[in-house]
């Protein structure tokens, strides 16, 4: 099957995602056409650019990520993907969007709907930013050449990398009882012996989770999404590649690559492959940390799972606001009734 670069130029120019504000990553989001995570529909996002290794790239809408999809290996196609290409590259590889049947599951989305927005394909800037409901998703179809489809847009309001999203844990690293054990530091480990003795303080082997074995759920400290934090969390290790740095995303809960910042030079390069935990190793990967006064009033989690006081305060205050207000309420009503 065919594909035409002139047709898949308009879609990009037409979604215009670079236009969209969101605080994922400092890089923009770029339009991408995949297959959903069932095979049953095919979806337009815009979303951050990911690496995909040797699959088919899909959108998990649970997940909120653009992934390698496990069963279709594209280097088996009759025009195969080759091991390594950027996931807004998938429409060059028609064969992955062969045998996608549609079901009436389509017209449904998850309890997390309250995360997503959807627009047309007009794009209007005030609905993006302000709608944040919907009952349905939009599906598409990813074939080119293909007709043009007056269709839906589906979006994430925070960003197609897991940000905001009620996760499920699964094996792309998102795991939701690592924001329980999140502390900001201001310097991360600079050597083997400085990450043991952090580590030991943290005792990640001891922590309840569900997100992989005892013995890969381990210690990290690691830049924020934002590049203006170090954190230190028991997260489950993951292979960072291509020689980048890696990063903690908090929203999306999960280790990832961080495109913007490579670590293949320095004094001492990372290689091409290594594992998350080991990224003391590159110290190169802690120098453009630039700590922001927003960060003094980001909602702090400790160890015990519960808000800081600060967050705590702002809560209760909120809390109490709301209440006072519907007394009020209540009393006039009673009043004018009466």
């Amino acid at each position: 099957m065919g594909y035409d670069h002139k047709q898949h130029s308009y879609d990009v120019m037409n979604k215009n995602c670079s236009r969209i504000n969101q605080n994922c990553s400092l890089t923009e989001f770029v339009y991408h056409c995949l297959i959903n995570q069932w095979e049953n529909a095919t979806v337009e996002v815009c979303a951050l650019r990911v690496n995909i290794i040797g699959k088919c790239a899909e959108y998990n809408t649970k997940g909120a990520v653009v992934q390698e999809h496990a069963r279709r290996d594209c280097r088996t196609f009759q025009n195969p993907c080759p091991a390594y290409y950027k996931s807004d590259q998938a429409y060059l590889y028609q064969e992955c969007y062969d045998g996608i049947v549609t079901t009436k599951q389509n017209t449904a989305i998850s309890a997390a709907s309250n995360r997503y927005i959807i627009t047309t394909k007009k794009m209007k800037e005030t609905v993006i930013l302000q709608k944040k409901y919907i009952d349905l998703f939009g599906l598409t179809s990813c074939i080119y050449p293909a007709a043009v489809f007056t269709t839906v847009l589906f979006l994430i309001s925070s960003c197609g990398l897991t940000c905001g999203v009620d996760h499920h844990e699964n094996v792309y690293g998102i795991c939701k009882q690592s924001k329980f054990t999140i502390r900001v530091v201001s310097n991360c480990p600079r050597n083997h012996s400085e990450w043991t003795e952090r580590a030991q303080q943290l005792q990640c082997h001891k922590i309840q989770q569900t997100c992989t074995s005892r013995q890969r759920f381990v210690y990290h400290c690691l830049p924020n999404s934002y590049w203006n934090k170090t954190i230190e969390l028991c997260a489950p290790r993951k292979y960072i590649t291509f020689n980048y740095c890696p990063e903690y995303n908090e929203e999306g809960m999960r280790v990832q690559e961080n495109y913007a910042h490579r670590c293949s030079s320095g004094v001492i390069p990372c290689p091409i492959t290594y594992t998350s935990d080991k990224s003391y190793k590159y110290q190169q990967c802690y120098t453009d940390i630039k700590p922001s006064i927003q960060n003094l009033f980001k909602d702090q989690t400790t160890t015990n799972g519960f808000p800081s006081s600060a967050y705590g305060m702002k809560d209760m205050i909120s809390t109490t606001s709301c209440a006072l207000t519907i007394f009020v309420i209540i009393t006039i009503r009673a009043y004018i009734t009466n």
